[in-house]
C-alpha cells in the first residue's frame, strides 16, 4: 500500500507513461495483507490517471458484493472523491463463479470511445461476444447469471455489512488482541488477520503462502451474519456437535472435507480430523500446520 504524496504519485505515473505505461491498475483492499486504500488515496490515483490519460483499473476479484457496494469503489466514502474521473475496467468475479473484466463506458479514458446510448453500447458487447471473444462459456455464463439475480434479490452489498461486522464481533470476543488497532484488517465481509490466529479458529481461509495474514470470506447468507450462528456452527466451542456431524456424514458417503484448511486448494489426505471436520493437502507447510492444530 503506497504512502506518496501527490506529487511523488504524479512524477510516478509521467514516468511510467513515459516509459510505455498504458494503465494503472490496483486494489482497493490488498489481498496481501488487507489494508484499506484510504479514499483520499483513491482520490489522488483517480486525478493522476487523468492527467497522464492512464486507464484505471480496480481489481475486485474479493471484494465485488463482499464490500458494502456492488464494488468497493462505489462505496460513498469512494464515489464522493474526485467524482468527475470514473474507472474504465474493473476485474471481478470469484464471487459469481467466473472471471471477467467489467467494461465502464462512461469511464475518464473509454468515454472517448463514445459509446452512449444505450443501444450502442449492447450492440457492441453482443458483436465481441460473437465476433471477438467468447470469453465465458454458456452454462458458466447462465450460472453467472443466476448468481447475479441472486446477489440483487437478496441485496448481499447490504449482508456484507451486518456479516462483516457479525464476524469481527466474534473474533473481538474471543481473542481480545483482535481489539487492538489494525489487527483486523479489511472492509465489508473481507476480513483479514494474522495467519496464525486464524488457525487456531479451525476455519479454511483465503491464504498467500508468504504473507503472515488470512483472510477470511464468508459466506453471503442469513446465518453468516447471526452471532450465534457463528458461535455455534464454526467459531465457538458449541461448533463441535456441528463438525461432528458433518464428520460423520461425509464418513457414511465415503467422503472428505473438499478443501486444505490451510491453503484452501483441494483437501487430498485421509488422515483428516473426524472431530473438526478438516482435512488438508500434501503440501509440506499444509501437513504440518494441520498437525499442530488443537481441536475444538
Amino acid at each position: 500500500m503506497w504512502e506518496s504524496d501527490d506529487d511523488t504519485l504524479n512524477a510516478q505515473f509521467a514516468e511510467a507513461k513515459r516509459k510505455g505505461c498504458i494503465a494503472v491498475l490496483f486494489d482497493m483492499v490488498s489481498t496481501d495483507d488487507g489494508r484499506v486504500l484510504r479514499p483520499e488515496q483513491f482520490g489522488t490515483i483517480k486525478k493522476c490517471c487523468a492527467r497522464h490519460r492512464l486507464l484505471l483499473i480496480i481489481d475486485e476479484t474479493m471484494t465485488a458484493m463482499r464490500c458494502g457496494a456492488p464494488f468497493s469503489f462505489q462505496r460513498p466514502e469512494y464515489a464522493c472523491q474526485a467524482p468527475e474521473y470514473q474507472p474504465d475496467l474493473v476485474i471481478f468475479g470469484k464471487g459469481i463463479g467466473v472471471s471477467g473484466i467489467a467494461i465502464n463506458f462512461n469511464g475518464t479514458i473509454t468515454k472517448d470511445f463514445e459509446y452512449t446510448d444505450p443501444a450502442d453500447v449492447a450492440q457492441t458487447i453482443r458483436y465481441w461476444r460473437a465476433l471477438v471473444s467468447r470469453p465465458i462459456r454458456l452454462p458458466n455464463l447462465l450460472e453467472a447469471l443466476g448468481i447475479l439475480r441472486a446477489s440483487v434479490r437478496e441485496n448481499w452489498p447490504l449482508q456484507s455489512i451486518h456479516i462483516g461486522k457479525a464476524v469481527r464481533d466474534v473474533l473481538y470476543e474471543l481473542e481480545p488482541s483482535t481489539k487492538e488497532p489494525d489487527a483486523v484488517r479489511g472492509l465489508g465481509a473481507v476480513i483479514a488477520i494474522d495467519k496464525e490466529l486464524a488457525l487456531q479458529y479451525r476455519v479454511m481461509c483465503a491464504i498467500r503462502r508468504r504473507s503472515p495474514w488470512a483472510r477470511l470470506l464468508p459466506k453471503l447468507d442469513g446465518a453468516a451474519g447471526d452471532r450465534e450462528s457463528l458461535m455455534r456452527q464454526v467459531f465457538g466451542q458449541e461448533s463441535r456437535d456441528q463438525r461432528q456431524n458433518l464428520a460423520r456424514a461425509a464418513e457414511e458417503s465415503g467422503t472428505i472435507p473438499l478443501w486444505c484448511f490451510i491453503c484452501g486448494i483441494e483437501a487430498t489426505s485421509e488422515d483428516w480430523c473426524r472431530t473438526c471436520f478438516l482435512s488438508f493437502c500434501n503440501n509440506e507447510v499444509c501437513v504440518k500446520a494441520f498437525h499442530r492444530h488443537v481441536c475444538v
